[in-house]
């Protein structure tokens, strides 16, 4: 495959209305945070592009209703797509519990394929003490593990860095399963008649599969 490819990589987040969705994707596309956001109703997407692993990704970010009367509409929206990043917010329990409902569509209708991503939001919330908070980082961790997941503890309000390196991580193991895919179908082996006692030759490209191991980068702002 060619560095110089663009890949398009569809990402979407999915998550309960009110956890946050909306002010993540402004805030790892402007870097920015708005108190005004409004509900999002629907779908609403953005383009991104970047270059990660000396591969170029054009990101495709889509925004989907949390709203539960709009589920069936937000279904319409996965397909095709090649990451999905689970929301909930830290201080709102019903918004993590309601993640099994995605997981359990994504699992059956999307397969192994997709690269899942779990964010847990709001954490400008929680007080030192660890008051407010309804989902402890242990939790979080031990549901990604459970999916599969990248995860991260992040605030859409006060930081960045902790959103960018979440989608960055999904992207990287979208491009690494991807190329070594690629990879694989150059695997192959020709048998063609020889002039020399019909000898055979063989061309055999090694298969070079690479191996990810998620990491899950974990922070608490």
């Amino acid at each position: 495959m060619s560095n110089n490819n663009l890949h398009p990589i569809k990402i979407i987040l999915l998550g309960d209305t009110g956890v946050g969705k909306s002010s993540i994707i402004k805030r790892y596309y402007e870097n920015t945070f708005d108190e005004l956001l409004t509900t999002t109703f629907v779908s609403s997407y953005l383009e991104k592009t970047i270059k990660i692993k000396g591969q170029k990704a054009k990101l495709e970010i889509w925004d989907t209703a949390g709203q539960e009367e709009f589920r069936s509409i937000t279904k319409l929206f996965l397909k095709n797509s090649k990451v999905i990043i689970l929301v909930y917010d830290v201080t709102n329990r019903p918004s993590f519990e309601c993640l099994n409902y995605w997981y359990d569509y994504i699992e059956k209708e999307l397969g192994k394929e997709v690269i899942l991503g779990l964010a847990g939001n709001k954490t400008d919330l929680v007080f030192e003490d660890g008051f407010g908070e309804e989902v402890s980082l242990e939790e979080g961790k031990e549901y990604a593990e459970k999916i599969n997941a990248n995860f991260s503890l992040v605030s859409a309000k006060e930081s960045g860095k902790e959103i960018s390196d979440l989608f960055e991580q999904c992207v990287a193991r979208y491009l690494d399963l991807n190329i070594s895919d690629e990879d694989s179908n150059l695997n192959i082996k020709l048998d063609s008649p020889s002039t020399d006692n019909n000898k055979k030759s063989e061309c055999c490209i090694r298969k070079n599969k690479k191996e990810y191991k998620n990491k899950n980068g974990i922070s608490r702002v």
